[in-house]
């Protein structure tokens, strides 16, 4: 459970400027429409949300990628290949 939360930490430092403008956007959003009364979907920050959400998922696949090949690379030594 550590390693996931020390790989989601990498995660959000390595995302951190997509998930500042998602952030911004969605503030943004909720100031002008819903506290103003427009009760509308937030078409305007999807895309940003897109692009913040891949860049988590492609950290997370990294990450995964990288343990395998570190497992591999174990098994490999303690087999003595």
């Amino acid at each position: 459970f550590q390693n996931v939360v020390v790989a989601a930490m990498d995660g959000a430092k390595q995302c951190a400027g997509a998930q500042s403008a998602y952030t911004g956007c969605l503030k943004s959003w909720f100031t002008e429409k819903i506290m103003k009364g427009h009760f509308t979907p937030n078409t305007d920050c999807e895309l940003l949300f897109e692009e913040y959400r891949d860049c988590v998922a492609l950290h997370f696949q990294r990450e995964a990628m990288a343990r395998q090949k570190a497992r591999d690379l174990a098994s490999k030594d303690k087999d003595g290949r």
